[in-house]
């Protein structure tokens, strides 16, 4: 299981230096990220709250 964690957390810091780099990389408050160390601080946060099973889920409403 760590090696899944691990994965998804190196997949999403590698999305968000991609986003950082091309300077479309925002913080929670909406400003751009200029710093490095501060996207990868970021990427890593969101890759724990993925691997944790966090967001998405719930029940999917069926229209008939």
């Amino acid at each position: 299981m760590a090696k899944k964690r691990q994965s998804i957390v190196s997949k999403t810091v590698a999305k968000d230096a991609r986003k950082f780099h091309a300077g479309k990389l925002k913080s929670g408050s909406g400003h751009i990220v200029t710093n490095l160390s501060q996207a990868l601080a970021i990427g890593y946060a969101q890759g724990r709250k993925k691997a944790a099973g966090g967001g998405g889920g719930g029940r999917k409403s069926r229209h008939r």
